[in-house]
C-alpha cells in the first residue's frame, strides 16, 4: 500500500511539474534589414479560440472569410493603438513543401471554409496567423521582448 501511495504521489508531482503546452507560437520572418515576427495559435478547436479572441478584442475593424483586423489594440510592452490582423486558412504540407492558403468568400460550396475543414487529412491543418501592425500596416514586433509580450497577451486571451 505504501508503494502504491508513493507511486501515485510521484506521478502527481511529475504531472504538476510538466509544463503546459504553449498554444501561441512565434514565427520568425527574416527580412533584408531586420527580423519580424508573426504568431500562430495551435490546438484542436480553433473556432473556440477565435470566439475568445472576438469576445476579448471586441468588434473588428474589418471581417471577411479568412481575414479579421482589429483596430485600437493595446498590448502591454509593445504599444497602443495597434492593429491585430488574423488570417485563417489551411496549411498544406507535402514532403519539404508547405503552402498556406487563407479561406476566402466563395460561391462554390466545394471551396467554402466549412467544406475544406470537413476534408482535412494528415497533410492539411487549419492555422490562425497573427501580425501586430502599426497604423501604416508595418509589422512592429521586431525583438525578443516584444515577441514574448505578444505571446503572453494572446495566451492570456485564449487560456
Amino acid at each position: 500500500m505504501k508503494k502504491l501511495f508513493l507511486s501515485a504521489f510521484a506521478i502527481f508531482i511529475g504531472l504538476s511539474l510538466y509544463p503546459q503546452q504553449q498554444k501561441v507560437k512565434s514565427i520568425s520572418i527574416f527580412g533584408k534589414s531586420d527580423t519580424t515576427y508573426k504568431f500562430t495559435i495551435t490546438g484542436k478547436d480553433l473556432d473556440e479560440e477565435l470566439s475568445k479572441l472576438k469576445t476579448s478584442l471586441g468588434k473588428p475593424l474589418t471581417e471577411s472569410e479568412g481575414v479579421i483586423i482589429w483596430n485600437n489594440v493595446n498590448i502591454p510592452n509593445v504599444g497602443n493603438d495597434l492593429q491585430l490582423k488574423l488570417v485563417d486558412g489551411l496549411l498544406t504540407t507535402k514532403g519539404c513543401d508547405a503552402r498556406f492558403k487563407p479561406f476566402v468568400d466563395t460561391k462554390n460550396k466545394n471551396k467554402s471554409k466549412n467544406c475544406q475543414l470537413k476534408c482535412l487529412d494528415e497533410n492539411k491543418n487549419r492555422r490562425l496567423y497573427f501580425t501586430v501592425m502599426d497604423k501604416a500596416n508595418n509589422n512592429i514586433v521586431v525583438n525578443e521582448a516584444m515577441k514574448v509580450a505578444v505571446t503572453e497577451y494572446l495566451e492570456n486571451i485564449i487560456k
